[in-house]
């Protein structure tokens, strides 16, 4: 049987756009219909009766130029995806700059837990600061819009991390990140993200499906092979992103992200 599915996403579905116009016969039982949008404007939508309608211009024209598509008969698909939408580990790791809880290497590994910086929280106290972040986010949103206006079945793929080239430290703006992964903390913030996100979006009857495991580097890092030759999201589908992109993901990427998903609705 194959199944219908319309994947939603920012400039992280040219990812999976890639593979898919690469090699679709990989996934016989996936029917796809891809609509990508830039900044927020997935949010700029309405859902009536089932069908989801931009309601601004600049929404309409994305839909048009990214899906070739003027509404989206949701009722039509077996199952809907977002992808990426700024549900990112790396939102763990900037939370992670400003306060610690008791159980991370680091915190362990402190002589001293009165007089060290950041401050220390509970872990709970973090999940929580951590679910309303990801609430907040475009993924976040958009997943309780389309739960609003639908009973498909819907699930949301995480958004690739950080490339590892800034283990070269040359990013400065990556200097939280680096230093989760330089005091230890990184595998332990990757399963709480992880974690977190997953009960976020169940709650909300969301499935997540989190960044495929072999593309993982340190933990808190995508590994080259998966980021090289990314493209960006065009209506053509063929121009490169910058060379000092370190957020987007190559088309070997987007196979194993559908994967990923082929196996879970099939599930």
């Amino acid at each position: 049987m194959t199944l219908r599915v319309c994947l939603f996403g920012n400039s992280h579905l040219a990812a999976l756009r890639q593979a898919w116009t690469d090699g679709r016969e990989r996934w016989p039982g996936l029917d796809l219909t891809m609509i990508g949008a830039h900044k927020g404007l997935l949010l700029q939508t309405e859902i009536t009766g089932g069908v989801l309608r931009p309601a601004t211009d600049a929404a309409r024209d994305a839909f048009a130029r990214f899906g070739g598509l003027a509404e989206v008969d949701l009722r039509s698909f077996d199952a809907i995806g977002i992808v990426g939408c700024q549900v990112a580990a790396a939102r763990a790791a900037f939370l992670h700059k400003e306060a610690r809880w008791v159980g991370l290497p680091s915190v362990a590994a402190c002589p001293n837990l009165a007089t060290r910086e950041p401050r220390l929280i509970s872990r709970r106290a973090y999940v929580a600061m951590l679910k309303a972040t990801l609430s907040e986010t475009l993924g976040g949103q958009f997943a309780t819009h389309l739960r609003a206006g639908t009973d498909r079945p819907i699930c949301l793929l995480s958004q690739p991390r950080t490339h590892e080239s800034i283990l070269s430290g040359k990013r400065v703006e990556m200097r939280a990140l680096l230093n989760s992964i330089e005091i230890g903390d990184g595998a332990a913030l990757s399963d709480l993200f992880d974690t977190t996100a997953r009960g976020l979006f169940e709650a909300i009857g969301v499935d997540y499906l989190p960044q495929p495991a072999e593309t993982v580097s340190h933990h808190l890092l995508t590994a080259r092979a998966y980021t090289e030759g990314a493209e960006r999201l065009t209506a053509a589908g063929n121009a490169p992103q910058p060379k000092t992109d370190i957020l987007h993901a190559n088309a070997a990427y987007g196979a194993l992200a559908l994967d990923g998903l082929a196996a879970r609705l099939a599930a």
